[in-house]
């Protein structure tokens, strides 16, 4: 009973012991006694599963020197290396040997330097402070040959960036980025047609808003345009504005433009409205002796006019119809005599003297 139990117990712990065995090299562990190191049995166990391939040799415990990791010509463990074989390269943290050029360093005499974190392949020490001619705001050189994963090259450049760079007035485009029009903060391509593409303007120092539909950045003054102050949007005045300082409105009984000045062949009435005079405006004549142009009423007779009028030379072209006489408590009846009068109707085509 008692051999069962000691044979047992050795099985029980070689299988505890190599399921723990670090071998990174998967190189078999030598049975040379002369590359044993004895283990220190008070201690961790951890000490003797660092150096390799755990042995158990009657009742000491013992550990198996580790060879080198591959290329490796000398070395203190298994996770580092101080020398590396002919034709090898060592990494510049002293912990691998690699025969070719790998991803994320470069070459430099029998050193492997780590390229710029962005870089998948470079050709240069990780990073140059160096101005770049064609962005103002880039001042460093990466080297990058080829950007890492889910990182995009700057057009004109050897710098890599994530897309976090959109927020920076960059947009990306068939994996390259390029840079929004200067007026923008942000983008979604560049110029096309009148539009700049912008996604944000920078309202705070520059004072540009977002022009609604066209999706430019210009300040606030920005023509037949107006402030909408609660989304900081610039929205579109009423066609008949060049200026304007709300949107348009209409009711049953009025229409109010908010015109602070008139689009081009467009002339004020009233405080706030422009019209055109390619259509008649019923009660109002265009007054071309002013300068600019203004909308005047006609003589309350007329229903259009080409001047000014009175009692006396009223200037209509056509008359209002159905006034009422207050006296009379009945309509009015106007037409138009060959003078430009509009004189009440009588009776059997005869007319008011």
């Amino acid at each position: 009973m008692k051999i069962f139990f000691l044979i047992l117990s050795i099985q029980i712990y070689s299988i505890k012991c190599e399921s723990r065995t670090v071998n990174t090299n998967d190189k078999s562990c030598t049975t040379n006694e002369n590359d044993m190191v004895t283990c220190d049995t008070s201690s961790s166990k951890d000490k003797c599963e660092q150096k390799g391939c755990c042995y158990n040799n009657k009742s000491k415990k013992k550990c198996f020197k580790p060879s080198c990791i591959d290329g490796c010509k000398k070395c203190k463990n298994l996770i580092s290396c101080e020398e590396c074989e002919e034709g090898y390269y060592i990494t510049e943290d002293k912990t691998n040997c690699y025969n070719s050029l790998i991803d994320f360093y470069y070459i430099n005499g029998n050193t492997l330097k780590k390229c710029y974190q962005n870089c998948l392949k470079c050709n240069s020490s990780e990073i140059n402070n160096v101005q770049n001619e064609l962005y103002k705001s880039i001042s460093i050189n990466m080297n990058c040959i080829t950007c890492k994963d889910n990182y995009y090259q700057l057009n004109g450049t050897n710098n890599c960036y994530d897309t976090s760079f959109e927020n920076e007035g960059y947009y990306l485009k068939d994996k390259i980025y390029y840079p929004c029009d200067e007026s923008c903060s942000t983008c979604s391509d560049k110029k096309n047609g009148d539009s700049n593409n912008c996604r944000s303007c920078d309202n705070t120092n520059k004072r540009l808003f977002l022009v609604e539909g066209l999706n430019n950045c210009e300040n606030e003054n920005y023509l037949g345009y107006y402030l909408d102050k609660n989304a900081k949007i610039l929205k579109k005045c009423y066609e008949s504005c060049k200026k304007c300082k709300a949107p348009f409105e209409n009711n049953d009984e009025k229409q109010n433009h908010n015109c602070v000045e008139c689009a081009d062949n467009y002339y004020k009435l009233g405080e706030n409205n422009c019209f055109t005079d390619e259509i008649p405006i019923e009660g109002y004549y265009l007054n071309k002796e002013e300068n600019p142009f203004l909308w005047k009423e006609c003589y309350e007779r007329c229903l259009t006019c080409n001047n000014s009028g009175n009692l006396t030379n009223m200037n209509c072209l056509s008359c209002k119809k159905d006034l009422i006489n207050p006296k009379k408590s009945k309509p009015y009846n106007f037409i138009l005599t060959k003078k430009g009068d509009c004189i009440e109707e009588c009776p059997n085509n005869s007319y008011l003297t």
